[in-house]
């Protein structure tokens, strides 16, 4: 299977790390694209992978998504799209393949996020199907995302648009599953916090509960 990651870098100093863990794998994705939302513009090396260094127009989650989607390679399989502030384990890949490769009305596959205190020690293969979306690290094939229309990113800027696509592949029939052995950890919210992003939160809640009454 042939995966391409979208990885939004808000904070420079995050990607390396998540860059690192992603390198310890064995089956590794054939492209990162790198949307650099950076102030200053980072440059990051592999030997190991392609990275194709992307800029948005404004430096938001959900435009950056589109950006990344629409440079993904037309012979890609499945579209991992991450947070910068994560960190992978060193069998992540070949479980998250399993995962969708598990059931044909799966169409995404998440990992377990555990609290960093905890080991990214493998465990026993035991999947669920998820009830609620996961946003910072969600594997979803490529022939499902081409179903789904762009996030109108004008107003879903940064939250919302994992709900979007949620929503958008649950309609069509399909699940999210979660493999609970296949850990992971999230400094969860630091990329958000670091930039001041969250003060747009409530307000597209607001646009958020008035597309689903729209959509009802």
């Amino acid at each position: 299977m042939k995966i391409e990651l979208i990885v939004p870098v808000i904070v420079d100093h995050l990607f390396q790390g998540f860059l690192d863990s992603v390198e310890a794998n064995s089956i590794l994705p054939q492209r990162i694209l790198l949307i650099d939302n950076t102030p200053k513009g980072i440059k990051p090396k592999s030997s190991k992978v392609e990275i194709v260094r992307l800029k948005s127009k404004t430096g938001m989650v959900n435009e950056s998504w589109n950006l990344g989607i629409k440079h993904i390679s037309r012979n890609c399989d499945a579209v991992g799209i991450y947070n910068d502030d994560i960190i992978l384990n060193p069998f992540f890949f070949t479980r998250m393949i399993e995962t969708l490769q598990w059931n044909k009305m799966c169409a995404v596959a998440c990992p377990n996020t555990v609290e960093t205190t905890q080991s990214l020690k493998r465990g026993k293969v035991s999947r669920v199907v998820m009830e609620e979306r996961e946003g910072w690290c969600f594997t979803i094939k490529k022939p499902v995302l081409d179903l789904i229309p762009p996030i109108p990113d004008t107003v879903f800027k940064t939250f919302w648009g994992d709900n979007i696509i949620w929503n958008e592949t649950r309609d069509r029939g399909f699940f999210w599953a979660k493999d609970l052995g296949n850990p992971i950890w999230h400094y969860k919210g630091v990329s958000i916090l670091a930039t001041g992003k969250r003060k747009s939160k409530r307000p597209e809640w607001l646009a958020w509960q008035k597309l689903k009454a729209i959509i009802k």
